[in-house]
């Protein structure tokens, strides 16, 4: 075993989104973006053939908040938001593209298994709209407001009335 392959790295990332609309209606989305290979590289297929692919990334900022939390007991990255700006996820982001004016909603954490026992950090949460969204960007951070962004997203347009909310399910598998 190389000395790179000991060390532990984000192996995938993944986001799945149901929408639940005023009336009770509820369209599951499934995958919106997605760190695999395979979907980077159709990624550069039109949106018609290859829908709701998008950036998903651990950010740089996401490294510091796991170190944090190891070392001084931080909060944990349960407070998820989204945004309704649009633009490509990068490792230096901290911020989410043009945060909605939504209060950011606490999401429930879990332990999954891909690949080995507990290796997935699962968050799954829903935002409510308060006026008409066209949502393009979601994210989770350690604070309820401000804070530091663990986890970014970006992905094709949501198109959110007022009372509609999204679901959204965070997947982080570390290798």
């Amino acid at each position: 075993m190389s000395s790179s392959s000991a060390h532990t790295k984000v192996k995938r990332a993944w986001v799945e989104a149901q929408v639940v609309r005023a009336d009770g209606a509820v369209e599951d989305l499934g995958v919106i973006a997605d760190t695999s290979l395979w979907r980077r590289l159709l990624r550069v297929l039109p949106a018609f053939l290859l829908p709701g692919i998008g950036a998903t990334l651990v950010v740089n900022a996401g490294r510091a908040v796991v170190t944090n939390r190891l070392v001084n007991g931080t909060l944990p990255p349960i407070f998820i938001g989204w945004g309704t700006g649009a633009g490509t996820t990068a490792a230096a982001d901290t911020i989410l593209f043009t945060e909605s004016a939504e209060t950011r909603a606490t999401a429930t954490a879990s332990q999954q298994t891909s690949s080995t026992t507990n290796d997935t950090y699962r968050l799954v949460g829903t935002l409510t709209a308060t006026a008409t969204r066209i949502i393009l960007n979601a994210g989770a951070f350690d604070a309820v407001s401000a804070g530091n962004l663990f986890f970014k997203s970006d992905f094709l347009a949501i198109n959110l009335a007022s009372g509609d909310g999204i679901t959204f399910t965070f997947n982080i598998v570390f290798a």
